[in-house]
C-alpha cells in the first residue's frame, strides 16, 4: 500500500472532550475513542470485522491457562512510542496501574477490569496477566479497548500529566495540534506496520448538528458523523449528496419502550407481555428513525 501524498481526511464530530488521554475521556465521549484509539493509541489485540475472533495487535502471541485465570502475552519487538521511547511491557503495566489507581479519574474502565487481580512484566517482552475469577468480558475489554500508554508520560501523576493533552502512542498517526475546536493528526512516518494512506486527519468538534449540516452541505467535511434518520434518507434526493457514499454502523445506543408499574393494571406482567406483544415494533422504527434502525427484543444487539 502506497501512502497518499499529502491527502487529508476532515472529520466531523460531535461534543469537544476536555482532555484526549483515554483512560479519561473515553467511556465518557465513545465517539472520540473511536478516533483515537486506533489511529493513535494501540491495544494488546485486535478483532476481525465480525467483532468476535481475536488476532495480535501490540502482542503477537498470547496463551490462556486452563482455568483461564492466566494470560501471558509475548510483546512485539521494535515498536516505539511517537516520541521514540521503545514500547515494553513495563509500558503497559504503568497503564494497568494508571487505570486502578483509586484516585485516578479512570473509573469506568477501573470497574470494567476490577476482576483483575495481579499483573506483571516478566522481562521487556513478556506481560502475565492473573484473575481472580475467569473473566471473558473483562479479558476482551482489556485487550482491545484498554489504550497503552508510555510509562514515563504516567509517572508524574496521571491526573495532571501532559499526556491528558497531548497524547503519546504508537498507532499509524500522531498528534500534532489542539486547537479550539479541532484536532489535527499527521502520519506517523515511523510506524511497525505500513504507513497510513493519508497525511494528515482534522476531526472538528461541531456539536449542534444543524451548525454541521450546513457545512456538510458546503462540503467541508469529507466524513460527516450522526446523520439524523431525516437526514439519511434525505440525502437520498440530493444532487450534492451523490459524491458521498453513506455507511450504516452499529452503534451501542437504543431507544426503548418502558411501562410504568407503579400503575395497577401496569403492575401485572401479563398486561405487560400482552402490550409488548400488540406494540407494531416495525411501524414504530418506520415512524420514528425512518427504517435506519434494527428492532431488538432483548437488551442485546441484533445478532
Amino acid at each position: 500500500m502506497t501512502p497518499v501524498s499529502g491527502g487529508r481526511l476532515v472529520i466531523r464530530a460531535g461534543r469537544e472532550p476536555s482532555g484526549l488521554c483515554q483512560l479519561h475521556d473515553r467511556m465518557r465521549d465513545p465517539e472520540l475513542a473511536r478516533y483515537t484509539v486506533g489511529p493513535v493509541y494501540e491495544t494488546l489485540l485486535e478483532s476481525d470485522a465480525s467483532g468476535f475472533e481475536l488476532r495480535p495487535r501490540l502482542a503477537e502471541t498470547w496463551t490462556s491457562s486452563q482455568d483461564g485465570k492466566e494470560h501471558l502475552f509475548r510483546l512485539r519487538e521494535g515498536i516505539r512510542f511517537h516520541d521514540g521511547t521503545p514500547f515494553t511491557a513495563a509500558d503497559v503495566v504503568a497503564t494497568l496501574r494508571a487505570v486502578q489507581g483509586g484516585m485516578n479519574v479512570t473509573t469506568a474502565m477501573r470497574a470494567e477490569l476490577e476482576g483483575l487481580s495481579a499483573f506483571e512484566a516478566v522481562d521487556a517482552r513478556t506481560l502475565l496477566l492473573r484473575w481472580e475469577v475467569p473473566s471473558h468480558a473483562g479479558f476482551r475489554n482489556l485487550v482491545l479497548r484498554l489504550p497503552i500508554l508510555p510509562a514515563h508520560a504516567l509517572a508524574e501523576g496521571f491526573n495532571t500529566a501532559e499526556i491528558l493533552q497531548r497524547p503519546i502512542g504508537t498507532g499509524p498517526f500522531r498528534f500534532a495540534s489542539w486547537e479550539a475546536g479541532v484536532l489535527s493528526l499527521e502520519r506517523n512516518p515511523d510506524y511497525w506496520r505500513e504507513p497510513a494512506h493519508l497525511a494528515s486527519v482534522e476531526i472538528r468538534f461541531v456539536p449542534d448538528a444543524a451548525q454541521a449540516w450546513t457545512a456538510f452541505e458546503r462540503g467541508d467535511y469529507g466524513l460527516m458523523t450522526d446523520l439524523s434518520p431525516a437526514q439519511w434518507r434525505g440525502m437520498e434526493g440530493l444532487a450534492w449528496a451523490r459524491s458521498y457514499q453513506r455507511i450504516r454502523a452499529p452503534g451501542p445506543g437504543s431507544s426503548v419502550l418502558t411501562w410504568n408499574v407503579s400503575r395497577p393494571l401496569l403492575a401485572d406482567a401479563r398486561v405487560r407481555r400482552a402490550l409488548a406483544a400488540l406494540t407494531p415494533m416495525q411501524e414504530v422504527s418506520r415512524a420514528l428513525d425512518r427504517g435506519t434502525s434494527r428492532v431488538a427484543d432483548c437488551p442485546f444487539a441484533p445478532g
